[in-house]
């Protein structure tokens, strides 16, 4: 009797306590946050993520590993932190209910509450703000100067004190004022480090070195501007020192500089030509000392009713540059206004795409460039994508003098009724623009090409195996199919053939690519000197677990899948991984360096893990990331013994605790058919 006494009153006390939280409902959703962004740049010692609610504003968090000492700062974003750790250089944004408030009124965009640069002192903590930020530009590493421009600053409302209006009265006549100068053209360099500033008027545009340490800009003065004159600049910020690329009229046009990493040479489109009608039509050039033309707008080397276009950028490689044209668009009829111009959809059966899809592309089919190459000397000019072979992309590392591209164009009208994508592949010399067929109709997907453009590998869909195929040879070569494992999603259950389980990966270096099956990741050595194996040493098959590669490394270059562009294995190479029997996730990390290098798993269990970054010391790593699943929620963690202890470093939604809340358990069953 006495037992079940005080299990009844321990059912009281729970139910009691349960019942005394509130149940979740609509009212509190835009207050709960969200985690996102942690990064350690350079591996340095400062990290840094941003908080953010539903709606409203966000929070910008700035932790020294070492130290331990925090920076938390309102509605800033887009930080960078100096390649020395001295500053932090952020946008601000307008308060959220401000800039709300501004459009419920239907303010103007002149009136719209703007975005201030801030500037922060890690030493000190001292913010500089500067408002009416319209934007800013910095190098790809953050050395000395930011750059940035002012927003159009909003017409001061009249002052009904002013007036002297009386009954009876004349009012006297007030003597015009000049209008203000405006500074919304004005470029300011901003030294992070003195706050000194330097200022250029009338900036029409500007770019930034990827060191930071040099800035091209198009100056466009006013009509009545007799001191400034409009060309293209470049400005040597630590020297103070400006120097002329070119200049023409007010009325000439200068769009879309580049440069090249070293910025010893900008590229750019212009046109000095000031008459009406010349003014669409650009001219290429390229400053390396001098400048000269590269390329001109009526250049019997363009296609025949084509011109260059300005809407992709150019860019450099070893010795030319890449750039776009595009037909030139046939001419409005500007002799009927714009209600009485006919607007008609027509379609046709064997268009390219359907009406719907041809409308939602409008816009960017408008926009639609064609690569072209030219080099540094003005020859060897190639026209390499066509309306047949619209889409060719060049790395900037490639060293080849051929290259991949494909084309769906023959299958695109089949496309609106079959799932399955279909294309040619052709093998492009860059040095005259020709093509060799290599596929047809072919059955490949995930082509993922080398760094050096030396190879390219693939997934055949209907062989469901990867191959090789070698750009100097022409030789294909299947890689898989003796392996004893599937390469291919056995658990896709499309109508349609299965896909792979993910891309290829190469090493930024070419000497290996990863491939991954449905746990492990396979390396092969391109020139088939090593035999494939398996990089994750067969542990994922082994006790179901998949591995997928991630880089913790801050790259502003990194592009492609898993997280990173290619695999840089000077430093340990990690793994993110996930176990389908137990459904917990974790980290594994592994040296390539090391003659017998090992897999190391560092950490399982029943957690989502993200966004991991590292800052490398003296005495080992330590790693941030994102941890979380539905009981605890996701908030930003660290380590620095492999995962042996884990501190919390937020709490991004303590209310959570204030609610009722579910349990989360894992569930096996074995169904009716065993």
């Amino acid at each position: 009797m006495k037992k079940t006494l005080l299990l009844l009153f321990a059912l009281v006390v729970t139910t009691c306590a349960f019942a005394a939280k509130p149940p979740l409902d609509h009212s509190v959703y835009d207050g709960w946050k969200s985690v996102s962004r942690v990064l350690v740049e350079n591996d340095g010692d400062w990290a840094q993520w941003t908080v953010a609610p539903q709606e409203g504003d966000l929070v910008l968090h700035l932790y020294n590993i070492k130290t331990g000492k925090t920076y938390d700062i309102e509605r800033a974003s887009q930080a960078r932190i100096s390649a020395d750790a001295t500053k932090v250089v952020f946008r601000i944004a307008p308060k959220f209910q401000e800039t709300r408030q501004a459009k419920i009124d239907k303010k103007k965009p002149d009136a719209m509450p703007k975005d201030s640069l801030g500037i922060l002192d890690l030493a000190s903590g001292r913010i500089e703000k500067y408002p009416l930020m319209k934007n800013f530009k910095l190098g790809e590493t953050l050395g000395d100067y930011v750059a940035f421009q002012e927003a159009e600053k909003p017409a001061p409302k009249p002052d009904p004190k002013d007036k002297k209006e009386k009954e009876g009265e004349k009012p006297e006549k007030e003597p015009k004022k000049p209008a203000p100068k405006s500074t919304k053209d004005n470029l300011y360099i901003l030294n992070i480090k003195t706050l000194a500033v330097d200022t250029i008027a009338c900036v029409e545009s500007y770019v930034v070195s990827k060191k930071g340490d040099c800035i091209a800009f198009v100056t466009n003065p006013d009509k009545k501007d007799s001191v400034n004159v409009r060309g293209v600049f470049l400005y040597d910020p630590a020297g103070k020192a400006c120097h002329e690329v070119i200049t023409g009229e007010k009325a000439a046009t200068f769009k879309s500089l580049a440069f090249n990493d070293a910025a010893d040479k900008l590229a750019f489109f212009a046109t000095l030509d000031t008459a009406k009608d010349a003014k669409k039509s650009l001219d290429l050039y390229l400053y390396d000392g001098t400048v000269r033309k590269l390329v001109a707008h009526d250049s019997a080397k363009l296609p025949k009713g084509w011109k260059l276009g300005d809407a992709a950028a150019v860019r450099f490689h070893d010795d030319y540059l890449t750039f776009g044209t595009c037909p030139i668009p046939r001419e409005k009829d500007t002799t009927l206004v714009d209600f009485e111009q006919p607007k008609l959809d027509i379609w046709v059966w064997n268009d390219d795409y359907i009406q719907p899809v041809q409308k939602n592309n409008l816009r960017r089919d408008l926009a639609k460039t064609y690569l072209a190459k030219v080099n540094y000397d003005g020859s060897g000019f190639v026209q390499l994508a066509d309306e047949q072979v619209p889409n060719v992309s060049i790395d900037e590392k490639n060293g080849q003098d051929y290259i991949l591209v494909s084309t769906d164009k023959p299958y695109r009208v089949q496309r609106s009724w079959s799932y399955a994508p279909h294309s040619d592949i052709y093998k492009m010399s860059l040095k005259d623009g020709s093509r060799e067929l290599v596929c047809k109709d072919a059955p490949f997907s995930n082509l993922s090409v080398s760094p050096d453009g030396a190879y390219a590998v693939a997934f055949h869909a209907k062989e469901n195996n990867w191959y090789l195929y070698t750009l100097a040879t022409g030789e294909f070569k299947e890689l898989t199919s003796q392996l004893g494992v599937t390469f291919w999603n056995e658990e896709d259950d499309h109508p349609a053939d299965p896909g792979a389980w993910g891309r290829a990966m190469w090493a930024e270096d070419a000497k290996f690519f990863w491939i991954p099956d449905q746990y492990d990741l396979w390396q092969f050595d391109p020139t088939g000197a090593a035999a494939p194996f398996r990089v994750t040493e067969g542990v994922g098959r082994a006790t179901k677990t998949t591995y997928n590669y991630t880089s913790p490394y801050y790259d502003p270059e990194a592009r492609g899948p898993f997280g990173g562009g290619t695999i840089k294995y000077d430093k340990p190479v990690y793994f993110t991984l996930f176990n389908h029997v137990t459904k917990e996730h974790g980290y594994a990390v592994k040296d390539l360096k090391k003659k017998k290098a090992k897999l190391q798993k560092l950490y399982e269990g029943p957690y989502s893990f993200g966004n991991l970054a590292v800052s490398a010391g003296k005495k080992g790593n330590t790693l941030l990331y994102t941890r979380g699943n539905f009981e605890d929620g996701n908030n930003v963690w660290k380590t620095a013994d492999n995962f042996k202890t884990q501190q919390q470093m937020s709490d991004i939604n303590p209310q959570q605790r204030d609610y009722n809340w579910g349990t989360v358990e894992l569930v096996s069953w074995t169904s009716a058919d065993g």
